[in-house]
């Protein structure tokens, strides 16, 4: 069961001192570390001493002034999560996934939107992505897709299928439609987090959520 009592809060430190909370293995993401101001998510609780989670160093100007906002009041993944202990874990991956683009990227809508996000309904795609909630997110979810759908589709689509998976190359799989009729390349469009976007090729927020669901 989850602890109560649970919050996580954002303090901000030179990039410099994150070998302080981090391993080296998690700090150096690149080799130019500076003292610049980056985001650390700490977990606090009345009887344990913080424990660093992850940290953040946002890509625009925009993304560094949400985060400090974020920082300076009770942040708005903490009241989500507080809230929300029992989703499981992919979801409470996804949320921080939309988060996190959230305070990285300025162009991108308010995180809290993609939550209520209807999909245009699709049989196969609802089921495969079902954990969450329609969301294309990550590349595991994508080649399951690809996979599945190769199963059931004639041979020279399911030879294109695998062709643009193992090539990484969406443009592959203009033509393809899914069982119910949507195009593939459209369905992928939708469902990603933002549509000019591909889906991430990491599994850093599952990692978090599974550090989440320990506490």
């Amino acid at each position: 069961m989850p602890r109560e009592g649970i919050c996580l809060a954002w303090q901000l430190v030179p990039e410099v001192q994150l070998g302080r909370y981090f391993s080296n293995e998690l700090c150096n993401e690149s080799t130019a570390v500076t003292d610049e101001l980056v985001g650390v998510l700490l977990a606090y609780a009345e009887d344990l001493t913080p424990l660093a989670l992850t940290w953040l160093k946002p890509r625009t100007r925009g993304g560094f002034r949400r985060l400090k906002h974020e920082a300076q009041v009770i942040n708005g993944y903490s009241c989500w999560w507080e809230t929300h202990r029992d989703v499981g874990l992919c979801w409470t991956a996804a949320v921080w996934q939309f988060y996190s683009d959230w305070l990285n990227f300025v162009d991108v809508e308010h995180w809290r939107c993609n939550l209520l996000k209807n999909m245009r309904p699709d049989p196969l795609l609802d089921d495969l992505l079902a954990p969450t909630r329609g969301w294309l997110l990550w590349d595991y979810q994508l080649e399951l897709v690809c996979e599945v759908l190769a199963a059931i589709s004639t041979r020279g689509d399911a030879m294109l299928i695998q062709a643009a998976i193992c090539a990484g190359d969406l443009e592959m799989l203009i033509g393809i439609r899914l069982p119910g009729g949507i195009l593939l390349s459209q369905a992928i469009q939708e469902r990603c987090r933002w549509q000019q976007h591909k889906p991430l090729l990491t599994q850093a927020p599952m990692y978090l959520a599974a550090r989440i669901s320990l506490l």
